[in-house]
């Protein structure tokens, strides 16, 4: 799934995908305002969009592709998140 149109929303503080089938978060990277995002049962595989959102501070990675190393790195970049991954 294309999450090109959540680009114009630029105080999106909650995002749910959970069940989608939505691969590539690069449409997030200037969400900084997002707190809370589920990812639980989708095809992301790559972090690296979401190593900015500092207020980020939910984060389900169940039964996602992420690996464990990238799930580390993420957590070295933002602090205060918690996530969760099977």
């Amino acid at each position: 799934q294309n999450l090109d149109a959540l680009k114009e929303l630029k105080s999106l503080v909650r995002l749910d995908l959970n069940n989608t089938q939505v691969q590539n978060l690069d449409a997030l990277k200037d969400q900084k305002q997002l707190q809370w995002l589920d990812l639980n049962n989708t095809q992301v595989q790559n972090l690296d969009a979401l190593k900015e959102l500092k207020q980020l501070q939910y984060l389900d990675l169940n039964n996602t592709q992420v690996s464990k190393e990238a799930v580390a790195e993420l957590k070295k970049q933002l602090k205060d998140v918690t996530i969760f991954c099977d």
